[in-house]
């Protein structure tokens, strides 16, 4: 954001979150105060939808009238909208009817996907927004989330016998000329097989948008794990890290911490670790083993790429 703003470009963020917090979430305020414009639960007064989100179907309107005025201004904008009803209890369409007959599970997983739909409607909402004001073809557009979901949703995440947590989407919609046909090849090739980052954004949309490099960006910080741009090869050998918890509470805490390459997921608990095969589309991981039989050696170099920090920083929080 900081780059943004140091291009006079307008900040503005949209979360159906509250964006006032006490306590754990707390250390979110800071980052939320430095947005010029804020729109959220907070801001607003509003219910609750589920467990802590507003309706995300008002704030999509609330953003579609700020892109309406948006649309008659010459100053540039970056824009972050933060959507929240898959969050149970899902928040369904009104002609949603649970199936009959069905099982508590059968149940949880109709209303996600009903719920998944309204998303889907909200983003599809923006995006023709933006081309009715003449803004999609200037504008880039980043999807991603801060995880996955496990196909019994209300199952503890990471203990579910097939665990997808770790495969969040990532898609970009780059206006026509930005991106030369073999940056193109390899942003898709890396955005569909890589193992890759939610770190890897911003230094992807600044290599796209001619910001900054990577290095430019991560100048002069030795203990910080580093995002790459996606417009260059993804290593196959490379190693991402994260953990389970709030957001910036327990990045030291390795009982919270995962390692991930392009076969293998691994999760550190008490007493051990939990070893996971990823699928050959490399979408979601496969339950292996509670406790791993990784060899020795290759733990020594997983845990390697760790001890490069002094706490490990945060790729994904899954909680």
């Amino acid at each position: 954001m900081k780059m943004a703003k140091a291009r006079n470009y307008s900040t503005v963020l949209f979360a159906a979150y509250p964006t006032e917090y006490d306590g754990a979430w707390e250390s979110l305020n800071g980052l939320f105060s430095q947005f010029d414009h804020v729109v959220s639960k907070s801001t607003l007064n509003l219910p609750v939808a589920n467990d802590m989100g507003m309706d995300d179907r008002v704030l999509t309107h609330m953003v579609v009238d700020y892109l309406e005025k948006q649309g008659h201004q010459d100053k540039n904008f970056f824009m972050v909208i933060i959507w929240n009803n898959l969050h149970i209890p899902f928040l369904v369409t009104e002609d949603y009817v649970d199936p009959p007959n069905a099982s508590n599970e059968e149940i949880e997983a109709a209303r996600y996907l009903n719920s998944l739909s309204i998303t889907d409607k909200n983003l599809k909402t923006v995006m023709n927004k933006l081309k009715e004001k003449d803004l999609l073809d200037d504008t880039l557009v980043v999807f991603s989330s801060d995880h996955g979901e496990s196909p019994s949703v209300g199952k503890p995440r990471v203990y579910a016998p097939n665990v997808r947590v770790i495969g969040s989407p990532l898609w970009f919609r780059i206006p026509q000329g930005m991106l030369s046909p073999k940056e193109k090849e390899i942003l898709a090739y890396n955005t569909k097989y890589g193992t890759v980052s939610n770190l890897d954004i911003v230094p992807t949309v600044a290599d796209i948008l001619g910001w900054a490099t990577v290095e430019q960006m991560y100048q002069g910080s030795v203990d910080t794990v580093h995002g790459q741009s996606l417009l260059e090869p993804v290593k196959k050998e490379r190693i991402i890290s994260g953990y389970q918890g709030r957001p910036f509470i327990q990045p030291c805490d390795m009982n919270h911490a995962f390692l991930a390459n392009s076969t293998h997921v691994v999760w550190f608990r008490p007493g051990g670790y939990i070893e996971m095969e990823v699928s050959e589309e490399g979408n979601h991981a496969y339950l292996k083993e509670r406790i791993s039989k990784v060899s020795e050696e290759e733990m020594k170099k997983w845990l390697g790429e760790l001890s490069k920090y002094e706490c490990l920083v945060q790729t994904w929080w899954i909680y």
